[in-house]
């Protein structure tokens, strides 16, 4: 908005390399957002079988 109103005298559009770059910072989030359910769905597995292991124990 700043820049629409305030243009500056050299504007340079950023290079294909930065636009890429953003675009996969950017996906960052989504991938982390679709494997969180895997993560956490193995963490619980992993914290279910070590509670029976030490009930098998005892």
């Amino acid at each position: 908005m700043y820049l629409e109103i305030f243009p500056p005298a050299e504007l340079q559009m950023p290079g294909s390399s930065f636009i890429y770059f953003m675009y996969g910072v950017h996906a960052l989030q989504y991938v982390n957002s679709a494997s969180n359910f895997i993560l956490y769905g193995l963490l619980n597995r992993q914290v279910i079988l070590s509670s029976f292991a030490q009930c098998s124990l005892q």
